[in-house]
């Protein structure tokens, strides 16, 4: 199969198909068999930043299913997308109410931090100049 007709049937694949070719595995599958009471929105973020940080394999089925609350039955896969999603919901309404001056603090130490980057890339354009 040449490089154009793979390109093609991975153009025509459907988004969960290739999803599932990507990551087959995806973790354990849980079925609640007991009640979970309604968590309160610190709850739902806690867990997520638990998952997030700690990783899948580190939380229990109790706090996935404080974070996947209502559904009774989800993947590992289901819970590590969600906490990402509910993290960065929660984020993303703290920035906004940041007042400006903060985010342009934020902007400015990210930017120190990262500034070595400049420095790479003009090293690493320097060397593959020399290289051609």
């Amino acid at each position: 199969m040449s490089e154009a007709e793979l390109l093609e049937k991975l153009r025509n694949i459907d988004s969960v198909a290739l999803a599932n070719l990507l990551n087959p595995n995806p973790g354990k599958l849980h079925e609640l068999s007991v009640f979970v009471p309604k968590p309160t929105m610190q709850q739902k973020v806690r867990a997520a930043a638990w998952i997030s940080g700690m990783g899948i394999h580190q939380a229990g089925v109790d706090t996935q299913a404080r974070l996947m609350w209502p559904l009774t039955k989800f993947s590992e896969l289901d819970v590590s997308r969600e906490a990402a999603r509910t993290l960065g919901g929660a984020l993303v309404a703290l920035v906004e109410a940041l007042p400006p001056q903060q985010i342009e603090q934020i902007w400015i130490d990210q930017d120190e931090r990262l500034s070595f980057v400049d420095e790479f890339v003009s090293l690493d354009d320097k060397s593959r100049h020399r290289a051609e």
